[in-house]
């Protein structure tokens, strides 16, 4: 009975996990293509470049979205501010 119940909930926890991933490629998705505000005076491929950066880093990092997340604000801060 606990075992059944202990695998419901780690079910429940990676469709979660799963969910929001997903949400937040589409939110990543749709500020590179078409950016908002001040982001869109950034150049195309550098954004294209920190996306990629980030997704490398993701991976590298076993996975971790927030590793991801900071190498692609790295990378775009740091080429904006390379740009001048």
């Amino acid at each position: 009975m606990v075992r059944r119940r202990h695998r419901r909930e780690l079910r429940t926890l990676g469709l979660g996990e799963a969910v929001a991933t997903a949400i937040l490629a589409g939110i990543i998705a749709q500020i590179v293509v078409q950016p908002p505000g001040a982001l869109a005076s950034v150049p195309d491929w550098l954004r294209y470049g920190a996306v990629a950066a980030g997704f490398v880093v993701f991976m590298l990092a076993r996975k971790s979205i927030f590793a991801g997340v900071i190498a692609g604000e790295v990378v775009m801060i740091a080429g904006k501010y390379w740009l001048g």
